[in-house]
């Protein structure tokens, strides 16, 4: 096998995108796209559909009178909560398979996803530097490449090894001196298999260790959001905080210590608020 592309496409069991989500999830990026069509998408799945109208109907977004259509739930959410909304119901359910190996419940696992996305999302609104919303899909399935390395590796491979990492040592170099590659290149290629649109394969890739002449903003964001969600004990695993901290990357993101401690003392209640929403 030649490529760590070419291995995730061969491995058995792996979850996928619905097309109707990846659908969606285009039509929002376009600045045209009406919400007839919007409509007509989500309503062909009845999952989709039933996630949209409780959320719209969530108690956290104020509103005292019911919505009963999908119609009216698109124009009480907006874009931008339609999104979010869509990536719980789908790509964000994904994640409670990302991370058993790692010493994760699927628990955890999906906690540590919303913690991350829910910190990339405030960070991007304060620097203005990426899209909130791309900031906080890429940094929901930012440990997606977890679920790889568990059926390529093995969990109970993935878990001896892990139990055996010294503090201190480089968690992504040693996995890639052990399998070949890390879990950070796994999530890459498996957000190709899935379709998710550049640059956001990249951040995944990158959300540990970003280059230290990075052009990819949004690869700043979501290590950063990983950053703090990490430092408030979300996701937490067997391979708990063996990740280099990167000061420039965090001030490429916009981030100096006033605001970096500001967003850590939002993040737990904005985690809350999300689930919240998701009801």
């Amino acid at each position: 096998m030649d490529t760590l592309g070419e291995l995730v496409t061969e491995l058995e069991d792996l979850p996928s995108i619905p097309e109707a989500v990846n659908r969606l999830l285009a039509q929002l990026a376009m600045e045209n796209t009406d919400d007839e069509a919007i409509e007509a998408t989500i309503i062909h799945d009845t999952g989709l559909s039933l996630s949209v109208l409780r959320a719209a109907n969530s108690a956290s977004l104020g509103a005292s009178e019911q919505v009963r259509s999908v119609k009216q739930a698109i124009a009480r959410l907006g874009s931008r909560n339609l999104r979010k909304v869509v990536l719980a119901y789908s790509v964000g359910g994904v994640m409670t398979e990302a991370g058993i190996g790692y010493g994760l419940s699927g628990k955890q696992a999906r906690l540590g996803g919303v913690a991350g996305a829910v910190a990339s999302e405030m960070i991007a609104s304060r620097s203005l530097i990426v899209d909130p919303g791309e900031a906080f899909t890429a940094a929901l399935v930012r440990d997606c490449g977890k679920m790889v390395m568990d059926r390529a590796v093995g969990v109970e491979t993935l878990q001896a090894d892990l139990a055996r990492l010294r503090d201190g040592e480089d968690q992504l170099a040693f996995e890639r001196e052990r399998y070949g590659f890390d879990h950070a290149q796994a999530g890459a290629a498996l957000a190709g298999y899935w379709g998710l649109p550049a640059p956001i394969p990249t951040a995944i890739g990158q959300h540990h260790a970003p280059p230290e002449d990075n052009p990819e903003p949004l690869v700043d964001v979501v290590y950063a959001g990983d950053v703090m969600a990490t430092q408030m004990g979300y996701g937490v695993g067997l391979d708990g905080l063996g990740y280099r901290l990167d000061e420039t990357a965090l001030k490429r993101a916009g981030l100096d210590v006033a605001s970096f401690c500001k967003c850590l003392a939002e993040l737990r209640a904005g985690v809350e608020a999300f689930q919240a929403e998701e009801g």
